[in-house]
């Protein structure tokens, strides 16, 4: 419904400790990700979260809301032994 509108958010997970029938090795997904929506949820419900404090809650509102203002794309890459993840918001 928003993905006209929305920014996409692409996933992209290798595994590298899979032992054969643990699961999949490589997951991708893409989805549009309406960060107003979600900064709104984080604002409303974020509180309610286990682990989660109004600092962080406040961080992570503001990073929604500077995502949805960029035209710029967003790209985080983490490499660790166990696994390769890559998400694009774009």
């Amino acid at each position: 419904a928003g993905g006209r509108s929305s920014r996409w958010i692409y996933v992209d997970v290798d595994r590298r400790d899979v032992e054969p029938g643990d699961g999949p090795k490589h997951i991708t997904l893409g989805f549009p990700m309406p960060f107003g929506l979600v900064a709104w949820f984080f604002e409303t419900f974020g509180h309610n979260i286990n682990g989660m404090d109004k600092e962080k809650v406040d961080g992570i509102v503001q990073m929604m809301h500077a995502t949805k203002a960029s035209n710029e794309p967003l790209m985080i890459n983490v490499d660790d032994r166990d696994a390769r993840v890559q998400v694009f918001i774009g």
